[in-house]
């Protein structure tokens, strides 16, 4: 019994945290692939791939000048998620706008939900569904992940 007790314990440490590649919701005609990860006791996220192969864009929509120049290929744009009860709360970039929003994130199995708001309590939000990758899928994309220099200095970047 007490084997148990800790397997399930075990079970749910490794399901709480966010680390691993997700799909976005249809952004246009694609979507997105993303990894999350952990640094400092903070999850951040960076796109590298789209579904349909487009090349990565210029961030021109930013409101940071010096940061206009810079691809979305490895930049994070989902950034200081801490562990708020069963959720996770932080910020969330969009490209399309360079507009920044409050992000609340969930994570079920396969999946996280994601709601994302000008305001901080969430009373006008979009909600989102992302899918966790299956092996398969992983295989396809990780041979285009950045390598963590350029993770890095995105991060630089945030600070």
């Amino acid at each position: 019994m007490r084997y148990f007790v800790f397997l399930c314990l075990f079970c749910v440490y490794l399901n709480a945290n966010l680390d691993g590649f997700y799909k976005t919701h249809k952004i246009g005609n694609k979507n997105v692939i993303v990894e999350f990860f952990e640094y400092n006791n903070k999850y951040y996220a960076y796109g590298f791939a789209n579904t349909d192969n487009s090349k990565p864009k210029k961030d021109i929509n930013n409101k940071n000048k010096k940061l206009q120049n810079r691809l979305d290929y490895g930049a994070i744009f989902v950034y200081d998620l801490v562990k708020n009860n069963n959720s996770y709360k932080g910020k969330i970039y969009n490209f399309d706008n360079g507009e920044e929003y409050y992000l609340k994130i969930t994570k079920n199995d396969d999946s996280l939900k994601l709601e994302a708001s000008k305001d901080r309590f969430f009373i006008f939000k979009k909600t989102f569904v992302w899918q966790k990758l299956t092996n398969k899928e992983i295989d396809i994309f990780e041979p285009k992940k950045p390598n963590k220099e350029i993770i890095l200095d995105n991060l630089k970047l945030l600070e």
